[in-house]
């Protein structure tokens, strides 16, 4: 029965490898169909070292090394390394930035299970990451070292620009390379001659990344705690200002991969700073033991961001793996990832139902903020507010009728405030509450027992209606009213309406009941 199991398993296996072998010379999307329904690792295997395992790849067409990129990511997917799957799939992108390498990755990357098993991943990872040790250290969660040298696979074309980014780094790697410091400093310096949100973002990880080269190689020198404080206090101010930047002006996938830098040096930094306020405090008379780190509440709050943000990013920007790139790269980085995130957004607006409202946002985003050049903006936004609406179960007349509210105060430009504010009264009294009214049988005086608005601790009046409202309801003669805190909804709108359709049918066949006596008579 071995024997037997034993020789299926190598015929399967050669009948994957001549199926593949078919088409490792072909078009690069029918190589990645047919190693996607693979699942024999070892035909892969055998495919990679045979076709790729002994060339000099840098000599290779862009096509031909994405095409190994493709087999080791299916490879890593049956390792269920799917992390390491997905750096795979950005080396693809980057060797070979065209439309049949983008389609490849965005139907390896479409596939609900491979998208929900990174994820997985992800969450494990940091669940490894704040689990801390018997030490109360993350010593095995070390930042990637400084980049060293420019990557091969740069297509970008030259401008006045990106010539003044290249020329400025490998400045920083000839001369400077052995001096942290001033490459720190001068990353910082060069944000003065950029305005690319990118660029600068880039700039200030990369010296973090100096700063915390400086402060391992620092914390081991005693009589250095004044420096290691002062290593510690520009680090996390880099790490904030950083973060800010990159919430606020970079495309998704870029966030990603500042964040997954500036994470673990935040952590490290942090660590490092503890032991050394726990190695002070040894020498003096104080044996007092620090079991907590010594995090401030901002940075405390950053590293909380960053994990949310990281796994909310992973949703709609699956690609989080990068290697540490110089910023002259990572801008060419940047450039090609942005043409499969526009392509992905779209895909899953169209497969995932129930999550359309979230990449309809994050594609409009794009659209405004220039990262999805190829949509019209209007009809993004469009789409985008129907699609934030569909949430909720509304539309857009729906939201037309709080708008109609000449109550409700606005902004000069009419946006509504996001703070609570007073109703917007003309003229007349105000009142807060009806606490009743009164009628003289003999006399015929009416007398209104209302509660006058006075300040609530909000800063703002609780006034409900004012004496034109009273006016308004004995004028018109309304007997009853609805009121709710809810916003309108379709359901409610549609009973209301309903309400009212059967009360006027009511009202007409009780009038041509009442003719048809009249006439009879």
């Amino acid at each position: 029965m071995q024997k037997f199991t034993l020789g299926y398993r190598q015929f399967l296996q050669a009948k994957v490898y001549n199926e593949i072998k078919q088409v490792v010379y072909e078009n690069i999307v029918k190589l990645a169909v047919c190693a996607n329904n693979v699942t024999d690792i070892d035909a892969l295997t055998r495919i990679r070292n045979e076709y790729f395992g002994n060339r000099n790849l840098s000599t290779l067409p862009g096509e031909y090394r994405a095409k190994l990129y493709i087999i080791e990511c299916i490879i890593a997917k049956l390792e269920n390394r799917n992390i390491d799957a997905v750096g795979k799939l950005n080396e693809a992108i980057a060797v070979c930035p065209t439309e049949d390498t983008v389609t490849v990755v965005l139907m390896i990357m479409t596939d609900p299970s491979f998208h929900q098993a990174l994820l997985k991943d992800l969450l494990n990872s940091i669940q490894t990451l704040v689990t801390t040790s018997e030490t109360n250290s993350f010593v095995s969660f070390v930042p990637s070292p400084s980049p060293i040298s420019f990557s091969t696979e740069n297509l970008l074309t030259m401008n006045p620009n990106l010539r003044l980014v290249r020329k400025y780094e490998r400045a920083i790697l000839k001369r400077l390379n052995a001096d942290p410091l001033q490459s720190a400093f001068s990353y910082i310096d060069m944000c003065q001659a950029v305005h690319d949100p990118t660029c600068i973002a880039s700039n200030w990880t990369l010296a973090c990344l100096y700063f915390y080269d400086l402060l391992s190689k620092t914390n081991s020198i005693l009589g250095k705690e004044a420096e290691v404080y002062a290593y510690r206090n520009v680090i996390n101010e880099l790490v904030c200002q950083t973060f800010i930047l990159s919430r606020t002006y970079l495309p998704p996938h870029t966030q990603v991969y500042i964040f997954r830098l500036l994470l673990p040096v935040l952590l490290q930094t942090t660590e490092i700073f503890r032991s050394s306020i726990a190695r002070s405090l040894s020498k003096t008379s104080s044996r007092r033991t620090i079991q907590e780190m010594v995090l401030p509440e901002r940075e405390s709050q950053i590293i909380n961001q960053i994990l949310d943000f990281t796994i909310h990013l992973t949703k709609v920007s699956p690609l989080i793996k990068l290697p540490t790139s110089l910023t002259f790269d990572i801008l060419y980085r940047e450039a090609v990832g942005q043409r499969f995130l526009v392509r992905f957004l779209e895909a899953m607006i169209e497969q995932d139902i129930e999550q359309a409202h979230l990449y309809e946002y994050y594609l409009f985003e794009g659209v405004w903020q220039g990262w999805a050049r190829d949509h019209d903006f209007n009809k993004t936004r469009r789409s985008c507010m129907s699609a934030l609406l569909d949430t909720k179960d509304w539309d857009i007349f729906d939201v037309q009728l709080l708008l109609d509210i000449p109550l409700i105060p606005r902004t000069s430009d009419g946006w509504l405030y996001r703070d609570c504010r007073s109703l917007v009264f003309s003229s007349g009294q105000r009142f807060a509450r009806v606490d009743g009214i009164a009628f003289d049988k003999n006399t015929g005086q009416v007398q209104f027992h209302f509660q006058p608005t006075r300040s609530s601790g909000y800063g703002h009046e609780n006034a409900l209606f004012n004496t034109v409202d009273v006016t308004e309801v004995f004028k018109r003669g309304l007997t009853h009213a609805i009121f709710t805190l809810n916003q309108p909804v379709k359901c409610q709108k549609t009973e209301s309406q309903n309400v009212e359709r059967q009360n006027i049918e009511e009202k007409t066949s009780k009038k041509k009941h009442r003719r048809v006596k009249m006439s009879k008579g």
